[in-house]
């Protein structure tokens, strides 16, 4: 009975696993921040479209970015109606930024290089990268395999115990067999745990900072 509640509680640990984005929520601002000399202090409806930036934003009339204390931008957005700012931690995000106005035409034919030499693995809402920096900044890279590679080997080990007990009792396999089923049951569960949990916390983690980075209404 404890093996079964220390499996219970395993699974419930790697289900509800929540990612620390405090960071995104309290922040101070800095200056305003120009992000290429090419678009200037003020992103506006023409450059928005020249350079293909926030597509999801209906109305837009201008961007404006301010630095954030730690690193990362506060990007302010005035549409026709309403006034929106969302923040992007990333601690790379000004440079990103940068170098995809000032190389945009560049980029565009080789995009996939210009992904890989930022270790871009993702975009949130408004089109902006997501990168594999970021990701470990809010989860302990290795975090997820470790949970749930003991979450199944837990789960595992109970199971294939009890497959391989049920086969002694019924004398279905001679106890060696028996013995070679309990062990491989227990390594193929840990291996498919520790698969399926980085899957669930990269996953996890990435839905999380797209959800942060949604523009919030200031006016």
């Amino acid at each position: 009975m404890k093996k079964i509640f220390v499996f219970i509680v395993m699974l419930a640990l790697l289900s509800n696993c929540a990612h620390n984005l405090r960071h995104y929520r309290q922040y101070q601002t800095t200056e305003r921040v120009v992000i290429s000399a090419r678009v200037g202090p003020t992103i506006d409806p023409e450059e928005r479209v020249q350079f293909d930036l926030f597509p999801e934003i209906e109305g837009f009339k201008e961007a404006t970015f301010f630095g954030i204390t730690g690193g990362g931008y506060e990007v302010r957005i005035e549409t026709e109606s309403e006034k929106f700012a969302a923040a992007n931690r990333d601690s790379l995000a000004v440079m990103i930024l940068r170098d995809y106005i000032n190389r945009y035409e560049e980029i565009q034919n080789a995009r996939n290089n210009f992904e890989k030499n930022w270790k871009i693995i993702d975009y949130d809402n408004m089109g902006l990268p997501i990168t594999q920096y970021e990701l470990n900044r809010i989860r302990k890279p290795g975090s997820g395999r470790m949970i749930g590679g003991a979450t199944c080997c837990i789960g595992g080990g109970i199971t294939s115990l009890a497959l391989a007990e049920l086969s002694g009792e019924r004398e279905l396999f001679s106890e060696e067999v028996g013995d070679l089923l309990f062990i491989g049951t227990w390594a193929a569960s840990t291996a498919t745990g520790v698969i399926l949990g980085e899957k669930i916390f990269r996953s996890r983690a990435l839905n999380a900072i797209k959800e942060s980075r949604k523009p919030r209404v200031v006016e």
